[in-house]
C-alpha cells in the first residue's frame, strides 16, 4: 500500500515555468562585502536593495525571484533568491544568499524549518485530529507520471522514519477504483498466507470499499484500515496505519486482535477527517516537513498550531 521513501525521493520538487533573465539599466559595479554578508534569510526584498542598491540581472518566473549583482570584471558575483509563495514581490523573503566577494566565498540559507513552518499547504491542512490526537503533516510526494499523489501525517514526537501511527491520504490518478484496489489488497494477503484479511464494506455502486488488515514487516508488524473513495481525477485512499515493532518483544496475534477490536472507531476516525487532497507538485518529487528535512528529524508543526495547543 504505501511506497517506500527512496522510489520518490527526488531533488525537483516544482517544475519551473521557462525562466525570464533580464540586466537592468544597472551598470555592474563593486559589491560591498561588508553589506553582501549582512544579508540575512527572511529579509525582504526592499530591504535588501535599500541595502546593495539595485541588482544588475533579475530571474523572474512563476516560482522564482532571484536578484544578481556582479562587478565590471566578473570576479565577484552574489545572487540572492527569495521566497515566491508571498504575492508582493517588495515583500518576498530571503532564501538563499550565495556568490564571492574578493575571492572569499558567501552562502547562507534558509533553514526547512524557517522555510515551511508556516507554510499552508493546498489541499492538505497541517494539522488534522484523529480520535483526539493531533497528527501533522510530514510529507508530501507524487510518482512518476504523475499516476499517484500522497501525504504523510505523524503525531507530535514520532517521525517518518519510526512512526507507531500515522495517517496517510493516496490519490490514484491512474484507472485504479475502490474495487481494483480492493482486490489488490485481498490477492497481496492471499498470496502471503495472511488470515486475518477483513472485507469491511463495498458500496452497492462499487464507489467505496473497506477493508483492513496487517502487514509483517522486517522490523515490526503493521495494521492497515484503508478506506477508498471514487473522487474526481480518480480514487482516494484514506488510511490508518499502526505499527508495533519486533525488538518491543510483540505478541503478533495480540497485537492483531486488539486492532481487530478498535476497527469500528479508527473507521470513524477516518471518515471524521476533514477533506485532504494531496497537491501536484509540478513533476515527480516529494517534500519532507521536518526540522532538518529527513525521514528522522522532529515533523514541523507551525507556530500557529503550537499557540492553539
Amino acid at each position: 500500500m504505501k511506497p517506500s521513501h527512496s522510489l520518490l525521493r527526488l531533488a525537483a520538487l516544482v517544475a519551473l515555468l521557462p525562466l525570464a533573465f533580464h540586466a537592468s539599466a544597472v551598470r555592474p559595479r563593486p559589491i560591498d562585502c561588508g553589506k553582501a554578508r549582512s544579508i540575512q534569510p527572511g529579509w525582504t526584498a526592499k530591504q535588501v536593495t535599500r541595502t546593495l542598491g539595485k541588482p544588475y540581472m533579475l530571474r523572474l518566473s512563476r516560482n522564482e525571484m532571484t536578484f544578481g549583482w556582479v562587478t565590471m570584471d566578473g570576479s565577484d558575483e552574489l545572487q540572492v533568491r527569495f521566497d515566491t509563495t508571498i504575492n508582493d514581490a517588495d515583500s518576498r523573503t530571503v532564501m538563499s544568499v550565495e556568490g564571492t566577494c574578493h575571492g572569499e566565498r558567501i552562502e547562507v540559507r534558509r533553514s526547512p524549518a524557517a522555510l515551511f513552518s508556516d507554510t499552508e499547504i493546498p489541499g492538505a491542512p497541517r494539522r488534522i485530529d484523529f480520535n483526539g490526537i493531533p497528527f501533522y503533516l510530514g510529507y508530501i510526494a507524487e510518482s512518476d507520471k504523475r499516476s499517484m499523489r500522497y501525504v504523510e501525517y505523524v503525531p507530535d514526537g514520532q517521525s517518518l522514519g519510526h512512526w507507531k501511527q500515522m495517517i496517510a491520504v493516496f490519490l490514484h490518478a491512474d484507472a485504479k477504483t475502490p474495487e481494483s484496489l480492493l482486490d489488490t489488497a485481498r490477492q497481496g494477503a492471499e498470496d502471503s498466507g495472511n488470515p486475518h484479511f477483513k472485507q469491511i464494506h463495498v458500496s452497492t455502486t462499487g464507489d467505496e470499499a473497506v477493508a483492513a488488515f496487517p502487514m509483517l514487516r522486517d522490523d515490526s508488524v503493521e495494521y492497515q484500515i484503508a478506506l477508498w473513495r471514487t473522487v474526481p481525477g480518480g480514487t482516494m485512499a484514506i488510511v490508518y496505519f499502526s505499527r508495533s515493532y519486533q525488538d518491543e518483544g510483540i505478541d503478533i496475534e495480540a497485537y492483531v486482535a486488539s486492532e481487530e477490536a478498535r476497527i469500528d472507531d479508527h473507521l470513524a476516525g477516518l471518515k471524521a477527517l476533514p477533506s485532504i487532497t494531496p497537491p501536484l507538485l509540478g513533476q515527480s518529487g516529494s517534500l519532507t516537513l521536518t526540522e532538518d528535512g529527513t525521514d528522522d528529524g522532529k515533523v514541523l508543526i507551525p507556530a500557529t498550531r503550537k499557540a492553539r495547543d
